[in-house]
């Protein structure tokens, strides 16, 4: 699969995405968003989320942010449950993990059944998350490509 990159100046990042998913950027929710192709049959598709919030204005560490993320997590879903938490990296930096599921409560995926791999970091006051979400039965079938999107992405 070909990969393409993308660039975000307003945000200060680039990533790498599959060519043929859908990018969805300038929304007043996220930084941008990446969409595969629907899967045959279905109502499920990959969906990768980079939300960037400026927390200059109520500044957080990053262990508090780590702290908070289950119980801000489970705000948005129906049947909330972790599989998995641990520390990892995100374009350089300390970041953590969590991998997820539930039934989203609004959005294009209201009421689905989905699974989510998630990994935020803290720069300079900014909180990055890539969020990725994928049907229980497909959500390994496209892990590789997600995989591949979070190891290229980088701060600029």
């Amino acid at each position: 699969m070909e990969f393409s990159v993308y660039e975000n100046k307003n945000f200060g990042f680039k990533i790498k995405y599959p060519e043929s998913w859908e990018l969805l950027d300038e929304h007043p929710l996220y930084a941008a968003a990446f969409l595969s192709p629907y899967e045959k049959n279905t109502k499920y598709r990959a969906e990768i989320i980079i939300n960037v919030i400026d927390l200059s204005e109520n500044k957080k560490t990053f262990d508090e942010l780590k702290q908070m993320a289950p119980s801000q997590l489970k705000a948005f879903l129906n049947d909330f449950e972790i599989h998995g938490q641990i520390d990892t990296i995100l374009g350089g930096k300390k970041a953590f993990q969590i991998i997820y599921s539930g039934k989203m409560k609004f959005g294009r995926q209201k009421d689905l059944d989905l699974k989510y791999f998630q990994v935020s970091t803290l720069l300079d006051n900014v909180f990055y998350q890539i969020a990725y979400s994928h049907g229980p039965k497909f959500y390994l079938e496209s892990f590789p490509f997600v995989k591949k999107m979070i190891e290229s992405f980088e701060f600029t």
